[in-house]
């Protein structure tokens, strides 16, 4: 079982070192910490460092916190701690030689210090990085860098040698109280790695040794990508966002973007470098948040290139405005198609949204589905590693059963700590949001834990419905579990809506990515939809009523029923419109009409030319149906469409089959698809068995015609009132 930071945070220190912490205990762990000292070094010397103790953690010396990834356990370096040979991982190692002050006496160029001269032409004093960045083999930065110098950084916290991994009970009192010894950090040094990546393999030859766009910046002297380096471009990157700052457009739905003027075009290569600079690993782990968002000051280190974080993500804050879904600005050239990734700029533009808020806390729901795409090396940790951030931890008037539900303890299970903290938000919050999360995948089967509970550490395999644009459940309150039921059954009120009797394949592909035309993929999907309506188009019967539910109305025309297929694959969701939803105007409902011209089979006029778009006055102005395209793809990647026995048509995830069955579960805003489990088929979670109304959670979904309280409305009519369903 894992149970030790040390296999729970990664594998920094990859040999055990017991012989160092008796000299240096922690006598109280949860209010002690210690503190390490780097001996100053050349770039090729061995790293040693030492261990102190401070028994009294707000009485500690000044100190800079690290933050960084642990690497791969499997390459190790060796150095010396408290005298003791130890093995660390290659990153941790790397990192110590980037934080360790240079030796006194000895001239820095003769023993490996690349030393950057004030006439160099990427001494930042030359370059528009001025201020914000810099190379901390600058010269005068080399001075301050040696030891006895009254800059020089002393004392250091890094989790993976200031805590004994070894000791369960000091690992997880550690843990509990990251978030002080963060906020108490004088400085927070994030290093990144030693390079972003190997140019090769992120430019052709030809790539690397063509000039730079000179859009980037004009006084730079003509230098290829190979000779400026992958840093420099992406500080040239950084420093033209912080320059359209306040270069802000909103358009009629009041949504704000950015004038992308000093960029260069989107079909250049130097993308590539920005690209690769986000997606380097430490923005993706989870417990970089609250390292970052709790610091006092922070700086970002990538190989001997430092950031300044405030610059950093103001230019963030930019780049995400000029990164926004293509159907807000759409620029198409004259080519057969148009793809554009974009970059993925979400994971650090959140770091600095969450630095800003009051208290730099949010509720603990939040934090969990925030933190969904990131990763961990072990799954607790996306509970554990937010628990310093979350609002309810830092309320001194909190309930009693937090400590009972959230206390760090490793020696629970996965799903143990994943269904406390579930049961922690329904009970804080009195609410069952957590259900649209709930998913049924290959694995949160492996977790060996109630369906209704979230795999907090699973990356959602779809776009997650906007349940704040719907009411499916006309606000009626959710559950009726106290907290002191059985645990891992979860009972709620709620109407079946029916049994789902088709369904289509999976629409794969990059819910993030893009592209128009559209694949032929995505065409198969829509004919493949469009089929199974079509079917029921040809066997309906008006007026016809089944399980005391209307059958729905938009089966009375072909151009009704398509009309309801484009709301229902684009989940009725319209990022331009006022209220947010495709029928608040007619943008989606005509734009997808226009797409169905082209390229669905049952719609398409076959005239084998399918233009672009046209040009007015030099400009592309792109074809109509690249807003449903762009709304189509974020809603329906990843989920395959349906229809109920009575014809309700939807899209639901990837795991959904016939014989599941469609409910309007009070406390949620939109349906849940729900597989009924058969008594004789065995026992429940934890041997519980399950009665004959129990299920398991297949996943929410969009149906179209109940999204708005249809279904409630028409049960209470009748005199119905809702079952209790058992969900295991």
């Amino acid at each position: 079982m894992v149970s030790t930071i040390e296999e729970h945070r990664g594998s920094a220190v990859t040999k055990p070192h017991s012989k160092i912490y008796p000299q240096v205990p922690l006598v109280y762990p949860d209010s002690s910490l210690r503190l390490l000292k780097i001996e100053p070094g050349w770039p090729g010397d061995s790293i040693c460092v030492s261990l102190v103790s401070i028994n009294e953690r707000h009485k500690s010396p000044p100190y800079v916190a690290l933050s960084y990834t642990w690497g791969d356990p499997t390459i190790s370096e060796q150095i010396k701690c408290n005298s003791v040979d130890i093995d660390v991982t290659i990153s941790l190692a790397n990192a110590l030689r980037v934080l360790r002050e240079l030796p006194a006496e000895g001239d820095p160029a003769g023993n490996g210090v690349s030393v950057i001269s004030r006439s160099h032409p990427l001494h930042s004093g030359n370059r528009v990085w001025s201020g914000i960045a810099r190379n901390i083999n600058e010269e005068e930065l080399v001075r301050t860098r040696r030891a006895g110098k009254p800059s020089s950084e002393r004392f250091f916290w890094i989790d993976a040698l200031c805590i004994n991994q070894e000791d369960k009970p000091e690992s997880a009192a550690q843990v509990a109280t990251m978030r002080d010894i963060y906020s108490r950090a004088d400085k927070v040094r994030v290093f990144l790695g030693k390079e972003i990546g190997p140019q090769q393999k992120l430019f052709t030859p030809t790539e690397l040794t063509e000039p730079v766009s000179r859009t980037i910046d004009k006084w730079l002297p003509k230098m290829t990508i190979q000779e400026l380096g992958l840093e420099p471009l992406v500080l040239m990157f950084i420093v033209q966002a912080l320059r359209n700052e306040g270069r802000v457009e909103v358009n009629g739905s009041g949504i704000k973007t950015i004038i992308e003027k000093g960029f260069p075009g989107k079909e250049r290569k130097e993308w590539n470098a920005l690209r690769a600079f986000l997606k380097l690993p430490w923005f993706y782990r989870v417990w970089i948040i609250q390292e970052i968002v709790l610091a006092k000051e922070a700086t970002l280190a990538i190989g001997n290139w430092e950031i300044d974080w405030e610059p950093f993500a103001k230019a963030i804050d930019v780049l995400e405005a000029t990164n926004l879904p293509i159907s807000h600005h759409v620029k198409l050239s004259s080519t057969s198609k148009e793809t554009w990734t974009g970059f993925d700029v979400a994971p650090a533009h959140y770091l600095g949204k969450l630095r800003h808020r009051p208290g730099k806390t949010k509720p603990l729901y939040y934090l969990l589905v925030d933190a969904l795409e990131r990763g961990s090396t072990d799954p607790r940790d996306h509970v554990y590693a937010v628990l310093g951030m979350a609002s309810e931890m830092v309320d001194p008037e909190q309930s009693p059963i937090r400590k009972e539900l959230l206390a760090v303890d490793y020696g629970k299970s996965v799903g143990e700590i994943f269904r406390d903290a579930t049961r922690f938000i329904m009970f804080n919050l009195n609410t069952l949001h957590f259900l649209a999360v709930a998913q049924l995948t290959p694995k949160s089967k492996a977790l060996a834990c109630s369906s209704w509970v979230p795999n907090w550490a699973e990356p959602r395999t779809c776009f997650p419905l906007l349940a704040q644009f719907f009411n499916a459940n006309l606000k009626q309150p959710g559950f009726s579990t106290s907290y002191n039921d059985v645990p891992n059954v979860l009972a709620v009120p709620g109407y079946k809506v029916g049994k789902i009797v088709k369904t289509t394949p999976v629409l794969e592909g990059d819910w993030n990515e893009w592209h128009y035309p559209p694949l032929q993929e995505e065409i198969q999907f829509f004919n493949a939809s469009w089929e199974l309506v079509s079917k029921r188009l040809e066997t309906k019967k008006p007026g016809q009523k089944n399980d005391g539910l209307l059958q729905p109305e938009y089966y009375q025309s072909q151009g009704a029923a398509s009309e309801a297929l484009i709301y229902t694959l684009t989940a009725n969701h319209d990022d331009e419109s006022l209220n947010g939803r495709g029928d608040g105007d007619v943008n989606i409902a005509k734009s997808g009409r226009a797409w169905m011209k082209k390229y669905a089979d049952a719609f398409s006029k076959k005239s084998g030319l399918k233009k672009i778009g046209h040009v007015l006055k030099g400009v592309v102005i792109a074809p109509e149906g690249v807003h449903f395209q762009s709304a189509f793809m974020r809603a329906a990647v990843g989920r395959r469409f349906f229809l109920t026995e009575q014809g309700i048509m939807g899209i639901g995830s990837a795991s959904l089959e016939a014989e599941d069955e469609l409910f309007v579960v009070y406390g949620l805003s939109v349906p849940m698809l729900l597989r009924p489990v058969k008594a004789q088929r065995g026992a429940g979670v934890s041997g519980e068995k399950p009665g004959p109304q129990s299920f398991v959670v297949v996943g929410e979904c969009y149906a179209h015609g109940i999204m708005d309280g249809e279904v409630v409305r028409h049960e209470r009519d009748m005199g119905r009132e809702p079952e209790s369903l058992s969900l295991v």
